[in-house]
């Protein structure tokens, strides 16, 4: 099992960060390993994310994320590739002045063909990747 956080300063709207998290269909517009992604709305609050992500080998999976406030969106795997559990996360905290602290929680488990220690490297050197992606991508969106 893989555990990490992560957070990160942003300099937008905490609103402008809960828009670019929930945007799914426009994450491979800032996120290049994504190579494909599909939605299905659930209910109002949550949604059925299919993602197809290309790192060191193609892996899909589905998770449902539901946005439980303005600040917090979480998940939880449904089914995937080689994945026994993948949930987190997304904390939001407003710093005024345009600001937001980030933070960015997630626990994996993979099936035996899988090293854990693969699985750490691939959160330790991706999370911060992915994380300066989504800080981009909001900083980009503020007037």
């Amino acid at each position: 099992m893989a555990k990490n956080s992560i957070s990160i300063i942003v300099d937008a709207p905490l609103a402008t960060l809960m828009q670019v998290i929930t945007d799914y269909e426009a994450f491979p517009e800032f996120i290049p390993e994504l190579e494909n992604i599909q939605v299905k709305r659930v209910n109002e609050n949550t949604n059925r994310v299919t993602y197809t992500v290309n790192l060191i080998k193609k892996i899909t999976y589905t998770v449902e994320s539901v946005v439980e406030s303005e600040s917090r969106v979480s998940w939880s795997l449904v089914k995937g590739d080689f994945m026994k559990k993948n949930q987190g996360r997304w904390l939001l905290e407003s710093l005024g002045d345009n600001q937001t602290k980030v933070i960015y929680e997630i626990e994996m488990t993979f099936g035996m063909l899988v090293p854990s220690s693969l699985v750490s490297t691939l959160q330790e050197r991706n999370l911060p990747i992915m994380m300066e992606q989504f800080k981009t991508r909001a900083e980009s969106l503020v007037d």
